[in-house]
């Protein structure tokens, strides 16, 4: 697998669906709220007549590895990040705990207004906010962010949506290649994935990780320390040694 691909997606639902919101100590940053789902496969209207509220689907697509010396590893690494973006309205009277206007619009113009306000409400919460630490974390650079619209009207429902496609710069997959000592735990994954699981592991995100952690790569072998160096010189080519010199190397 790819770890950084994970890094990025945990950190992407970290910043739009933050562990505080879910646990009930903080605001939900978009209206969304929950409705944040990870690699969810199915048409997009389809997702959006099964739930009519505002719904973010995360994906991470091209992803593209150039060597960074003409050779090899480590890689410049860029990826797309898609987020595609859904407000639905139905036609007629809204049921029972439907939300408010604002979440399932009763115009046209309403409609496309609740999907600008849930574009917005994605950018600052993956830019400025709080929960998205990680995200710019991993994210090295924004490259561009490109938002196509989607709409449809059909059978009661009329739908749009937006997809958001960020071309960013991310790290290579970094892991120790000569590790002092045998790895376990989050010690296996490679970083950034690792810094993000030190921070996630204990919240609502905590079941992506171990999946991600179960799937680490075997570990490099441990490295044999350099302990000391020995110099031994013959100047008269006899056997004998006539200059010798040890020095010893700490290890800290």
């Amino acid at each position: 697998m790819s770890f950084v691909r994970e890094a990025l997606s945990v950190a992407v639902l970290e910043a739009l669906c933050p562990s505080a919101a879910l646990a009930g100590t903080a605001p939900f940053p978009t209206t969304a709220a929950a409705r944040v789902y990870l690699e969810r496969v199915g048409a997009l209207d389809d997702l959006a007549a099964e739930e009519p509220f505002p719904v973010v689907v995360v994906y991470t697509e091209r992803d593209e590895s150039t060597p960074g010396d003409g050779a090899g590893p480590p890689f410049r690494r860029s990826m797309d990040l898609v987020l595609d973006l859904s407000v639905l309205v139905r036609l007629g009277e809204g049921g029972e705990g439907e939300p408010s206007v604002v979440t399932v619009p009763a115009t046209d113009r309403e409609l496309y207004l609740a999907l600008n306000v849930l574009e917005q409400q994605v950018r600052s919460a993956l830019l400025s906010s709080a929960a998205g630490v990680h995200f710019r974390g991993v994210a090295q650079k924004i490259k561009s962010i490109v938002s196509e619209p989607e709409r449809e009207a059909e059978e009661g429902i009329k739908f749009a949506a937006r997809r958001l496609t960020w071309s960013l710069q991310v790290p290579d997959d970094c892991f120790d290649a000569a590790p002092r000592t045998a790895p376990s735990g989050l010690a296996r994954l490679p970083q950034p994935l690792r810094r993000i699981a030190e921070a996630l592991m204990t919240t609502a995100y905590a079941a992506d990780l171990a999946a991600a952690l179960a799937d680490a790569s075997p570990v490099a072998p441990i490295a044999t320390p350099f302990a000391g160096l020995s110099l031994a010189i013959d100047l008269h080519r006899d056997g004998a040694t006539d200059i010798a010199a040890t020095v010893d190397l700490t290890q800290d």
